[in-house]
């Protein structure tokens, strides 16, 4: 099962939940304020953001927050910790690493953004 569909599954108890898979660059946001952004950021090794990776998170995170709730907040997977810091600070968002991991054999973190 996609991982977007057993999400789905595991949150049809709870109403007014939206869950869509999509590109924030290119996604048209409709419905209500985001609390929640559920991110696998692009680790840079088969995709190589041009204007590099502090730059293309920075863009996700501004993109999300046009779209937010007071209460949002953001759960992020990255190898690249340091531009997740970078591009977290320059958005005006805390950042905390909750758990290191392992993805195909390389080290990544789970992080969580808020805003202030």
């Amino acid at each position: 099962m996609p991982p977007i569909a057993l999400a789905k599954k595991r949150l049809s108890w709870r109403r007014n939940t939206i869950l869509t898979r999509a590109d924030s660059s290119r996604f048209e946001f409709s419905g209500p304020p985001l609390t929640l952004t559920i991110s696998n950021l692009p680790f840079g090794k088969r995709f190589k953001p041009a204007a590099g990776t502090q730059a293309f998170y920075e863009a996700i995170l501004r993109r999300s927050l046009e779209h937010a709730a007071p209460e949002w907040r953001a759960v992020l997977l990255t190898s690249d910790g340091e531009a997740l810091s970078a591009a977290a600070e320059r958005a005006g968002l805390s950042l905390a690493r909750t758990a290191e991991i392992k993805v195909r054999g390389e080290a990544a973190a789970i992080w969580v953004a808020k805003r202030g």
